[in-house]
């Protein structure tokens, strides 16, 4: 089965770039399409910071859902969510931070979530997996 993968701007310095780039933006958009579905409103994706990108931003009720993305294309390297590593996690929790700082109209009482969501290219149909993340 051919996957379809969004156009880029094409990067003449490298393919293997724009491939991984294209699978990225599939399998973020394959998240958020998972994440509507489950009741959240996607408030943004691609959140860039200093400390890293925040893949997508979604607000259910009051809960406010911070999402890494992972995608992979064979399983070589394992599942996409091991990919999600303390160093990540922490990244992910500083940049939350700045997101909070400019989106000041959001709700008062919210509470922060972590989501980790792996999208598995190798299998078919493409399974989605979601997980709280937590770090001691």
């Amino acid at each position: 089965m051919k996957i379809k993968l969004p156009k880029l701007v094409k990067n003449e310095n490298s393919k293997i770039w724009n491939d991984k780039a294209r699978r990225a933006l599939y399998g973020e958009r394959q998240a958020a399409r998972h994440l509507k579905k489950q009741g959240y409103r996607v408030l943004k994706t691609r959140f860039w910071t200093p400390y890293g990108e925040i893949d997508i931003v979604a607000q259910k009720g009051n809960n406010l859902a911070f999402v890494e993305v992972k995608t992979r294309s064979s399983s070589k390297y394992g599942d996409p969510l091991t990919a999600i590593t303390q160093q990540k996690f922490t990244r992910l929790q500083r940049a939350t931070a700045i997101f909070l700082q400019q989106w000041p109209r959001l709700p008062k009482d919210y509470a922060i979530e972590y989501l980790g969501v792996g999208v598995r290219l190798y299998d078919s149909p493409h399974p989605i997996d979601m997980v709280r993340i937590f770090f001691d």
